[in-house]
């Protein structure tokens, strides 16, 4: 099973060396920082491309299914 994509807010230029800093909302309290791989972030159809910072849709690592 795959969770759908994630809501992130990180630099509208992303890092060359593969990887991004963005800010993650948790759904509860503050949220929180994570270092992730930049292929795996796509601009999210709210960004209005100003600014920045950027909306991005993180996609989660695929997610086995247990039986």
């Amino acid at each position: 099973m795959t969770p759908g994509p994630i809501l992130a807010v990180g630099p509208r230029i992303l890092p060359t060396d593969g990887f991004a800093e963005v800010w993650i909302d948790s759904g509860s309290g503050y949220g929180y920082v994570r270092r992730v791989r930049a292929d795996r972030l796509s601009l999210a159809p709210l960004d209005d491309g100003t600014g920045e910072h950027a909306f991005f849709h993180l996609r989660p690592e695929q997610v086995e299914e247990r039986d």
